[in-house]
């Protein structure tokens, strides 16, 4: 039978014990590609102009007219569209000032990136070693974030993104090659991304470009990481918007054969 003093140095031992246990691991951080930047850059920003600027640009304030002293209540209201302006009587836009359409495909990735791994490479010593960190990754596989991101810039520079699946609408396939962190030395890093953009429209290929970015890791880690790709990404996808933006004028002063549908028609 042990003493008071005895029991009492074997919950302690106990406690001690269990302090030493080993603990269960942190979960993994989890990350996206955050906002749409408010200052995303556009086709303008690169020196190709807007197709869509007529549609976004605010109408002329109508001249303001003096109320009519000799109106009454009663027949105010029937007069009021030889004062203010009737909006639900303006006219509609024309077929030839409205946006084109453009179907975006489902964006494809090779088996490396087809998980969630937030991976880096170690240019300096083991270029060919991909490697994924272990307590880091992102919400969803590269592909679907840069679907997300793409989506949301075309909408945001004016582009009417149509589910039609006909073979006169012109769709646009991106085929992801890249999308990792880089550490050129054990301190400084940088995220690169690049893809294929090819537009199509059924089985012609009207254009298609490779496109890369990259932009410096603030920190050597996963957040540096995470915080480096959404910027390359939103930098390639500007120069995609600007791409686009060329593809379209050129495509569209090109003569077409008679009976021909032509590229990027108008939305109905």
């Amino acid at each position: 039978m042990r003493t008071p003093t005895q029991a009492m140095a074997l919950v302690m031992t106990l406690g001690l014990s269990a302090c030493s246990l080993p603990q269960a691991p942190n979960p993994k951080a989890t990350y996206d590609l955050g906002p749409l930047p408010a200052a995303l850059p556009t086709a303008s920003a690169t020196a190709q102009p807007n197709p869509f600027a007529a549609l976004t640009t605010p109408a002329t304030p109508l001249p303001q007219v003096a109320p009519n002293p000799f109106l009454t209540s009663a027949n105010r209201a029937a007069a009021q569209p030889f004062g203010q302006a009737n909006l639900s009587n303006s006219p509609t836009p024309s077929p030839a000032a409205l946006p084109p359409q453009l179907r975006l495909a489902d964006i494809s990735a090779p088996p490396a990136l087809g998980s969630t791994a937030l991976t880096y490479r170690l240019q300096y010593a083991q270029a060919l070693e991909p490697r994924a960190y272990t307590l880091a990754r992102w919400s969803m596989p590269p592909a679907q974030l840069v679907q997300q991101r793409v989506r949301a810039s075309l909408a945001a520079n004016g582009w009417w993104l149509s589910t039609d699946h006909g073979p006169h609408t012109p769709t646009l396939h991106i085929e992801l090659d890249a999308f990792e962190q880089v550490f050129d030395s054990a301190e400084l890093s940088h995220g690169r991304v690049q893809w294929r953009a090819s537009l199509r429209q059924g089985p012609t290929t009207l254009a298609q470009r490779s496109l890369q970015a990259t932009a410096p890791a603030p920190t050597a880690d996963a957040a540096g990481a995470a915080q480096a790709l959404a910027a390359a990404t939103t930098d390639a996808t500007a120069q995609l918007v600007a791409w686009l933006a060329t593809t379209q004028a050129t495509l569209k002063a090109r003569p077409q054969p008679t009976g021909a549908p032509s590229a990027f028609s108008p939305a109905r």
